[in-house]
């Protein structure tokens, strides 16, 4: 994982300048100034959901197809839903009843439970359930909040599943991970994202890794990964 403080404070760069202005600071070793990316530090009370959100907003439309890969309280589900309108599907997973049942109450409360496919299974068998290009795929790791501690997502399964994603994922397209280094397994579901994104080709992504300016070493990242 990134030692932040091998970094200046605040940040904004893109990988695609010159050499000469990219040795200007030190890079982790997982990133090199050719690849096509973007490190961003950002402000510590600044949710990287929203900001997930956000990039998501600015590409997809009504019609499109959406993935929530990790519905949780389904937050993020809803947010598809009320973006894709009345033609578009949003297609969410996860493992646990008591995610599935908070997401179809949410769904249901603002009578937008028609465009969505609330799927009581595992994002790595994305592919079985959907064929369709999709926009936009949204992936928030960990377990669920307010939920069993022990039930987190796993570097295996969660591998499997952004390789799914990248197969569904058109032009354009985005792709949201966030990763808790911070709890049990979490160091190494986000060492492993970091890796994974590392080996896909910068001719048809760009990648941004956006941390939060923060004292602490595992705090929360984002990952954003446009196909384009």
């Amino acid at each position: 994982m990134i030692n932040q403080h091998t970094l200046p404070v605040t940040f904004i760069k893109s990988a695609t300048e010159t050499n000469r202005q990219a040795n200007s600071f030190r890079f982790p070793l997982f990133l090199q100034p050719k690849h096509r990316f973007i490190l961003i530090l950002i402000m510590p009370y600044t949710p990287l959901t929203i900001l997930a959100q956000q990039r998501i907003n600015r590409i997809i439309k009504a019609g499109d197809t959406c993935i929530d890969a990790t519905m949780g309280n389904g937050h993020d589900t809803l947010f598809l839903a009320q973006s894709v309108g009345t033609t578009g599907r949003v297609y969410a997973f996860d493992i646990q009843n008591t995610a599935v049942e908070a997401t179809r109450a949410l769904l249901i409360h603002n009578q937008l439970q028609s465009r969505v496919n609330v799927i009581k299974a595992s994002h790595q068998v994305m592919q079985d359930y959907i064929t369709d290009p999709v926009k936009a795929i949204m992936f928030n790791l960990g377990y669920l909040p307010d939920g069993n501690k022990s039930i987190i997502t796993r570097t295996t399964n969660t591998l499997a599943a952004l390789n799914a994603s990248i197969k569904l994922l058109t032009t354009p397209g985005c792709l949201t991970i966030i990763a808790y280094p911070g709890h049990a397994g979490g160091e190494d579901e986000a060492a492993t994202i970091k890796d994974w994104a590392r080996q896909l080709s910068d001719i048809y992504f760009q990648i941004e890794y956006i941390y939060p300016q923060s004292s602490r070493n595992r705090a929360p990242e984002l990952t954003i990964i446009t196909r384009c």
